[in-house]
């Protein structure tokens, strides 16, 4: 049995979402994927390595999904979708889809980490305010506000 190696990817989700909208651009104004990718490393540089590995694998001959999987700039699942993309001709239609995703991944991701941001303050607050009247009344000393104030 032969085991199947999975590729962990490089590249954060925001920056996938960009690549992926770039591409479709692309795509739609009929670049050559080679074409394409140059133009993606002079407008990301943060993913300048990974595209550039990309590239080799292009020109090795492999395909624009098995090299963005490779380069690690791809997930597994992103794969197999222009995998189909690529064999049905409607690659465009992918990347677009794909940009939607992560776009609406990221955002939802910073939605929730802003939600978590007022109950973490208020926690905060409720652990120093409690001793503080303590403190100011002069009953404990700043050193035992602070272990107090920190459990």
């Amino acid at each position: 049995m032969h085991s199947k190696k999975t590729i962990k990817t490089s590249v954060p989700d925001s920056l996938r979402a960009a690549i992926y909208f770039q591409l479709s651009r692309m795509e739609a104004a009929g670049f050559a994927a080679q074409q394409g990718f140059e133009l993606l490393k002079k407008s990301h540089p943060k993913a300048l390595k990974p595209i550039q590995l990309l590239q080799h694998y292009l020109k090795a001959g492999r395909s624009i999904a098995e090299s963005g999987y490779r380069a690690g700039i791809f997930t597994e699942a992103d794969k197999d979708l222009l995998d189909a993309g690529e064999s049905s001709g409607n690659l465009h239609t992918i990347y677009q889809q794909l940009a939607r995703y992560y776009e609406q991944k990221v955002k939802r991701l910073k939605n929730i980490k802003s939600k978590c941001y007022l109950p973490f303050a208020i926690m905060v607050v409720a652990l120093f305010v409690q001793p503080l009247p303590a403190l100011v009344l002069g009953e404990i000393s700043l050193f035992d506000y602070l272990i107090t104030s920190l459990g």
